[in-house]
């Protein structure tokens, strides 16, 4: 059986790990390394014993790394798509308390309710586009990207003076956008974000004037 510690040792320990924490960290790091089985192991028998002490070590790992927590995250969303998918389908279900209310928290954020205004506008009916008319917004503009001119294998109809701020769901209020464009243009002043871009074309500026009434 072990002997207790002293006082003495206990505050010496206590020192070191103040005084070496990077050092300490870095070890701890290579022996995961070179030892994943048996970390796996002692993980599982931490869990399978103490599942709440587990959880809470976890949760408390969270709160001290919110960064870190994040990027964690969006690696693993990035690796397993599906796993992450049919757990968040699974919580969701589980929790409906919780996402109710992060919907209604996001829903009082600037793109919450910017995207609410949207859907309220397009329920509403404020004009129809047809398919036919949205392939001849993609003939008019040579079937690129309306402002930076890329071909791309996918695009987006972005409105140009968004619905969100009272823009209008019409074939003279649409452009072809890719991804990246349309995504980094959003709610915004298209004449403004456009003119902010490195690949800004007045040539192409006046083009979406002369095509577009609602500019």
């Amino acid at each position: 059986m072990t002997a207790p510690r002293s006082p003495e040792r206990i505050e010496y320990e206590r020192q070191y790990r103040a005084d070496n924490h990077a050092r300490i960290l870095e070890r701890a790091r290579e022996y995961r390394t070179l030892n994943r089985d048996k970390v796996n192991q002692s993980i599982a028998r931490t869990k399978s014993k103490n599942p709440k002490k587990y959880l809470d070590a976890i949760k408390d790992w969270q709160r001290r790394h919110p960064e870190k927590n994040a990027e964690y995250n969006r690696g693993y969303r990035e690796r397993h798509p599906d796993r992450a998918k049919e757990a968040g389908q699974k919580w969701r279900a589980a929790n409906p308390e919780k996402v109710r209310a992060g919907v209604a928290r996001w829903r009082a954020t600037p793109n919450g309710k910017a995207q609410n205004k949207r859907r309220w506008c397009l329920k509403r009916g404020l004009g129809g586009v047809s398919t036919k008319e949205i392939a001849g917004r993609f003939d008019l503009f040579g079937d690129v990207c309306a402002y930076c001119a890329r071909r791309c294998s996918t695009f987006h109809m972005d409105h140009l003076v968004a619905v969100a701020i009272g823009g209008k769901h019409e074939a003279e209020n649409l452009v072809p956008a890719c991804q990246r464009c349309n995504l980094s243009k959003h709610k915004k002043p298209w004449r403004a974000w456009f003119r902010a871009q490195p690949f800004y074309s007045r040539k192409r500026e006046r083009f979406i004037e002369l095509v577009c009434s609602c500019t």
